[in-house]
């Protein structure tokens, strides 16, 4: 909300929200893609810590 406060009624205030948009929007929708790649890097060893009963699924994630 402080991004868009006190911003004039002109035609390139009007552009710069846009690109606000976009770039809120690019991020949020990117943003799985980079997380998945955590996951899939620490697979082994998720594996094997789950397979040796040292901690929940629930815990992992929530660690994540």
């Amino acid at each position: 909300g402080l991004i868009f406060y006190n911003l004039p009624a002109t035609p390139e205030a009007v552009q710069l929200r846009l690109n606000l948009h976009y770039s809120n929007t690019s991020f949020f929708l990117l943003m799985p893609y980079i997380s998945m790649s955590l996951y899939t890097s620490d697979r082994q060893y998720y594996l094997a810590d789950i397979s040796s009963s040292l901690y929940r699924p629930i815990i992992y994630y929530i660690a994540k």
